[in-house]
């Protein structure tokens, strides 16, 4: 949070950073195909030849974003037993010619399994959560003799303000993708609970559309509710995010720069 602070109008490293290339990377190589005719189109499925140089790096980034608890689902494997897996499984992947990927050796059912995951686990979790911020930003100032242990309860309820100045830092800035493309943050509120969050907004080419595809991936999650903390007027627009600038009032609440 302290580099949104220092570069807040573009950021070209740290862990947003690389999250959201890693997963714009994701879906440039999903793709889309169109479907059939009057129907939305869907991710196309990937063919084991002609895979894009980075491709390990592609599945290696899903695989740490799965939960433990999927992996295990769904392959019968703990987290140790299945990194040995995945390695073991991108072994039979190799370079041709042109610099591309293929599959060599055919894959074994528990290697299936995972790699559908890896291919097939879409939307991914926020970056960061109101609570593991503030749980962090507890224990960075208890660490350093800013907080004396029990104390937490009396800086609680400077949480909210606080978690609206990192929604201000976050809110606009950019971050360049590997395609050249930019996705941006935007600060707004859900439609179903109308809680804040940060999510970033990026698009690149589909091809077989002819045209681009838009998604928006959730960077930070909040429990706060866009109307209990921002001023009277100030609202999200119709695609749910703030317009403009945001700064915070002297009432602590968001409102328009």
């Amino acid at each position: 949070m302290g580099d949104f602070r220092a570069h807040y109008e573009s950021r070209d490293k740290g862990i947003v950073t690389q999250k959201l290339r890693d997963f714009f990377r994701y879906l440039e190589l999903r793709c889309m195909q169109p479907n059939e005719p009057g129907k939305k189109p869907v991710f196309k499925q990937i063919r084991p030849v002609g895979l894009p140089a980075d491709f390990p790096q592609i599945i290696r980034s899903r695989f740490r974003s799965l939960d433990p608890k999927e992996i295990k689902r769904v392959t019968g494997l703990k987290l140790g037993p299945a990194t040995k897996v995945l390695n073991d499984l991108l072994k039979n992947f190799y370079k041709d010619k042109d610099d591309t990927h293929f599959l060599q050796f055919r894959h074994t059912l528990v290697e299936n399994k995972l790699l559908f995951l890896c291919l097939n686990s879409l939307m991914p979790k926020a970056v960061f959560t109101q609570r593991g911020v503030w749980n962090d930003f507890c224990m960075v100032l208890t660490k350093n003799n800013l907080l004396q242990k029990g104390e937490e309860k009396l800086l609680k309820p400077m949480e909210p303000p606080f978690m609206l100045y990192l929604m201000k830092i976050m809110h606009q800035c950019e971050i360049p993708l590997v395609s050249g493309k930019i996705a941006t943050l935007n600060a707004g509120a859900t439609m179903k609970d109308d809680k804040m969050y940060v999510g970033a907004t990026g698009d690149w080419i589909v091809p077989e559309l002819q045209g681009r595809a838009v998604a928006v991936v959730p960077v930070f999650d909040l429990d706060l509710k866009a109307s209990e903390w921002c001023e009277p007027g100030f609202q999200p627009d119709r695609f749910r995010n703030f317009p403009g600038p945001i700064e915070i009032s002297s009432n602590l609440k968001l409102c328009a720069l």
